[in-house]
């Protein structure tokens, strides 16, 4: 199924497109969110699961394994999970929850950007010190590099 703008989030292994709209509304109306996402067990993200980190023009790649079960980690037709779309928008608690639930903060979709690629771009400077703190936060990778060869500090494009 594809949504009003042209772009559908499957759950991965499931066969069940749904609409990024509604996804995007699921999160924000919690009590919604969480009889989808309470099914998920609160563990964190195992980068164990991960086969590539960046393919360009396919984002992240998992296991085979990982990909037929349930996970946070679905992704849209441009390989954006609703992790990384939450911390593009400046979301704090979305993000949060989403990294309990098992979304990985390093996640890249097909042009290689990550949460903190976004977070850092736009300016959301409390959230990207949040995404890179291993104690407290969640852990995300400030080294990896988009299609473009630039890191979360330098920008999403060479433009």
């Amino acid at each position: 199924m594809v949504g009003r703008r042209g772009v559908s989030y499957r759950w991965c292994g499931s066969g069940v497109d749904v609409d990024v709209l509604s996804c995007r509304l699921a999160l924000l109306l919690r009590p919604v969110a969480l009889q989808t996402f309470d099914a998920f067990p609160n563990i964190r993200f195992d980068a164990g699961v991960v086969k590539r980190q960046f393919l360009e023009d396919y984002g992240t790649q998992y296991t085979d394994e990982y990909n037929l079960a349930r996970h946070a980690n679905m992704v849209d037709s441009q390989g954006n999970t609703l992790f990384l779309v939450a911390c593009q928008n400046g979301h704090a608690k979305i993000p949060k929850y989403l990294l309990e639930k098992g979304a990985n903060p390093s996640h890249q979709n097909n042009q290689g950007q990550t949460a903190l690629h976004y977070a850092m771009t736009y300016g959301f400077y409390e959230l990207g010190s949040w995404l890179v703190d291993s104690v407290e936060g969640a852990g995300a990778d400030d080294t990896l590099l988009n299609k473009f060869g630039l890191g979360p500090y330098d920008g999403l494009t060479a433009d």
